[in-house]
């Protein structure tokens, strides 16, 4: 926040934040603490890792897959076995230690009930199967007023042809935020 509101182009007592998936639990934490930022856009943020991360590694490797990830995960607290066994999410490598330590313990629905006075905007696919629209529509209930929940029909997790109407729907929302909450 420090070096974006230091750049000339930017209006520092104006920023807003999107954040999507694990980058929407960043924007999460940074908005609850840091005043400049003026309202948060979440697009496929989870509600809560643990539960995510237990449904993917369960959907992709099955229930004995999640357990022998956890097992892994504390042998990896003592030996680094990143080298065997790893988490390959959208080409980042991720170690089974920290994802149980780090990732796992984001409660994002959590955090969106301690923000205020800041307008959130909530964005998920109907098609997003890696952060489903029941998880935002967790969030969008925790979440306290100025709230808004958008939809994106056949949305996958990357708004994959969809990237124009949630951009769109986006930018729609922070115009009219900014005249509403200057």
């Amino acid at each position: 926040m420090d070096y974006l509101t230091s750049r000339r182009e930017v209006v520092s007592n104006s920023v807003f934040v999107v954040g999507h998936s694990l980058g929407g639990a960043v924007a999460l934490y940074v908005a609850q603490t840091d005043k400049r930022i003026k309202s948060v856009v979440l697009w496929a943020t989870p509600h809560d890792h643990a539960y995510n991360v237990k449904r993917f590694i369960t959907r992709t490797r099955g229930r004995l897959g999640y357990y022998l990830f956890l097992l892994i995960s504390y042998v990896d607290a003592v030996v680094n076995v990143s080298r065997f066994f790893s988490l390959h999410v959208y080409g980042i490598t991720l170690r089974p230690r920290d994802v149980r330590r780090k990732l796992m313990k984001l409660r994002e629905s959590e955090i969106v009930t301690k923000l205020e006075n800041v307008p959130l905007l909530i964005v998920n696919g109907s098609g997003d199967q890696i952060v489903e629209l029941g998880e935002a529509k967790i969030n969008y209930e925790a979440a306290k007023e100025p709230k808004k929940l958008v939809v994106i029909e056949s949305g996958n997790h990357a708004f994959q042809s969809r990237e124009e109407e949630t951009i769109e729907k986006t930018t729609t929302w922070l115009n009219q935020t900014s005249e509403v909450h200057p």
